[in-house]
């Protein structure tokens, strides 16, 4: 069994608010999750709308 671990911070310029950072991380998650079957999770910045860490 092979685990590992990955910390992604992202930065959207674009976004406006947080409903449109929920939507591009929700197309990010979805496309990560079915090309590399693993588990996500949104760790930090769940207030920020312009900041994500994965």
């Amino acid at each position: 069994m092979i685990i590992g671990l990955l910390e992604i911070e992202l930065y959207f310029p674009s976004s406006h608010s947080l409903k449109e950072k929920r939507k591009i991380l929700h197309r990010i998650k979805d496309k990560i999750q079915k090309k590399y079957n693993v588990a996500l999770a949104e760790l930090d910045y769940l207030d920020k709308w312009q900041r994500s860490r994965l």
